[in-house]
């Protein structure tokens, strides 16, 4: 009994924690997808700030290339994660989200500029407004690598409570063995010496 209780034990934290180890995995490859994602919008911020206020006309491809880049990133991330929770169901679209705001945004101050280089006031509340927006989804972005780095760490934590009791399972039942075959052990020795014990005394008896 003592044995099949380790044995049991021992399969559990084997399986348990090689599903967990699996899932750590997906999450630390979605944790460099969120930090490649983190890093387009950050070039893409860097560019608008030189398209928007320096007027660098050079700059639009790359920050729509930027952007494009990180929603393509986020889509491989839903497409890889086994299993996505409804809060970062939520995430993905707030961050897919601020992506198109912020796209949305600098392409509409290029039509202002284009279209109508006198209109200075609507000019510059769409440049405010592609500002804000690069702000905005960028801190969306971290806000996701923190989520996905505490859950990481939580799965962390479940894998080492999970070792903890199971080698205390083990160890319980190790000493339970160690007990058990100690008294059996005794129980032999003293099945086997009283018998002998009681024809000795009877041998004595019978010389006497």
């Amino acid at each position: 009994t003592i044995l099949t209780i380790s044995i049991f034990s021992y399969s559990v934290m084997y399986v348990t924690m090689g599903r967990l180890k699996t899932l750590i995995e997906v999450d630390e490859l979605k944790h460099r997808r969120y930090a490649e994602i983190t890093q387009c919008i950050s070039d893409a911020k860097r560019d608008s700030h030189s398209y928007l206020t320096e007027k660098k006309e050079g700059m639009l491809s790359s920050i729509v290339l930027n952007l494009d880049e990180a929603l393509k990133r986020l889509e491989i991330i839903k497409k890889k994660s086994p299993k996505i929770s409804p809060d970062e169901i939520s995430i993905h679209k707030q961050v897919a989200s601020g992506i198109q705001r912020f796209k949305i945004a600098v392409l509409n101050y290029l039509k202002i500029k284009d279209g109508d280089p006198e209109d200075e006031a609507s000019g510059q509340q769409l440049r405010q407004r592609a500002l804000v927006s690069s702000e905005d989804v960028l801190q969306l972005v971290q806000a996701a690598n923190q989520y996905v780095d505490e859950e990481i760490a939580n799965k962390h934590r479940q894998t080492l409570k999970i070792t903890v009791f199971s080698q205390r399972i083990l160890t319980i039942g190790l000493i339970l063995g160690i007990i058990f075959t100690i008294f059996v052990g005794m129980l032999l020795v003293y099945a086997v010496s009283y018998p002998i014990h009681q024809l000795v005394n009877g041998t004595k008896e019978v010389a006497r």
